[in-house]
């Protein structure tokens, strides 16, 4: 075979592979933006809107899932691992307020470590949710919500990935680490402020019982 023919050999599936990627990079990028919007009607508690998004995007993601059996060279491309872990951290975040469960890797057709990346992601929308829930006085909710946080953080920390195979792995854990501490901060805070609250009207009440019947208001 001549050098010429070997050459447009190469150029040929060098431009097929290219078109392959550049058609991978719309379709990441549809899939990264359905996760967002799912995560914000979460957030807004707008269920349909929710499913509707991330049913958009796990089709999406099925047909990605095919493309890189064929072309596995790219399944550790960045905007490949984006896509995989905002679908995680938006299918997760879902499976935990509608059912109060984690759905398994399988279960949402997502790799076992870009899974985990999206497990870490997902600490900061939990947070998230928590100073929601301090703003409306959902004590209770905010707490159970911290130990989520807190249970995500120490399961994830007793998994020793290199940074060469869960990319971000260790940063992310340091970020979530510093949101636990700064959301306990602010749960623990709006406790003693509520507490306050309650004893300050109960002090109040009990004046007002022990007050002679002229000077009640």
């Amino acid at each position: 075979m001549s050098l010429k023919k070997i050459v447009d050999n190469i150029r040929r599936e060098a431009k097929e592979k290219d078109q392959v990627r550049e058609k991978m990079l719309i379709d990441t990028k549809v899939i990264t933006k359905l996760s967002d919007q799912a995560i914000l009607s979460i957030h807004r508690g707008d269920k349909v809107e929710a499913e509707k998004r991330l049913k958009e995007a796990g089709q999406s993601l099925e047909k990605l899932a095919v493309v890189l059996e064929k072309n596995p060279q790219f399944q550790d491309v960045g905007y490949v691992v984006t896509a995989y872990q905002e679908y995680t951290e938006a299918k997760v975040f879902q499976c935990i307020v509608e059912e109060d469960r984690f759905p398994s890797p399988k279960e949402i057709g997502v790799p076992p470590i870009m899974y985990a990346l999206g497990l870490a992601d997902l600490v900061g929308e939990i947070r998230r949710g928590i100073l929601d829930n301090l703003r409306r006085g959902e004590m209770k909710t905010a707490e159970k919500s911290l130990a989520l946080m807190e249970k995500i953080y120490t399961e994830l920390m007793t998994v020793e990935c290199a940074d060469a195979i869960a990319p971000g792995m260790r940063r992310k854990l340091d970020v979530d680490r510093k949101l636990i501490e700064a959301t306990r901060g602010d749960v623990t805070m709006e406790l003693r402020r509520d507490h306050l609250e309650h004893s300050i009207k109960s002090l109040e009440r009990t004046l007002k019982r022990t007050m002679p019947e002229d000077e009640k208001a």
